[in-house]
């Protein structure tokens, strides 16, 4: 199973299809929605075997300014 996920932006007008960010190699996608303009993938962390090494994480990423911004989890008890 491939561990390099990247994002891909297709122009309709030129044809051309280009990258908009590379995922870090433990980020599987499990799902993606597109919301404001953004896209936002959640994903479930796994190691080479494919087994989970930590929670979920949820990337936010502003394909109009090629920029990828990962939401935190709020400390324990806050």
């Amino acid at each position: 199973m491939p561990r390099d996920y990247q994002l891909y932006r297709y122009d309709l007008d030129s044809y051309q299809l280009s990258a908009i960010t590379q995922l870090p190699s433990s980020f599987v996608p499990w799902s993606q929605r597109l919301a404001s303009g953004n896209v936002a993938i959640f994903s479930i962390p796994t190691d080479p075997n494919n087994l989970a090494e930590d929670v979920p994480h949820l990337l936010i990423i502003d394909p109009a300014g090629n920029r990828a911004n990962p939401v935190e989890e709020p400390p324990p008890g806050s």
